[in-house]
């Protein structure tokens, strides 16, 4: 479907947000080269706050995909007002 798209509206800028497939590259491999911005996986949170906010997402395997990524133009969402300190905040 997103070949007809291209097809289509060549100029068209096509996202896909995707979990972070358990950093598991052939999975992400598969999605990736369909997009030219893909919007990967969403940190959510600070580090601190991760197994409360994403039970079954651990930060740093998020980095890890996002810098795996880094062939592409990428973005992260991030939310605030979920218990981080601005100490602990600032530093990131």
């Amino acid at each position: 479907m997103l070949d007809q798209l291209r097809d289509y509206l060549p100029d068209a800028v096509v996202e896909v947000l995707t979990p972070d497939f358990n950093a598991i590259r052939r999975a992400l491999n598969i999605v990736w080269p369909h997009a030219r911005t893909s919007s990967i996986t969403n940190l959510e949170t600070v580090e601190r706050l991760t197994p409360k906010v994403r039970s079954k997402a651990t930060y740093r395997r998020s980095l890890d995909v996002l810098r795996y990524a880094n062939r592409l133009t990428t973005k992260s969402g991030m939310m605030l007002g979920l218990g981080e300190t601005r100490g602990r905040f600032s530093k990131l």
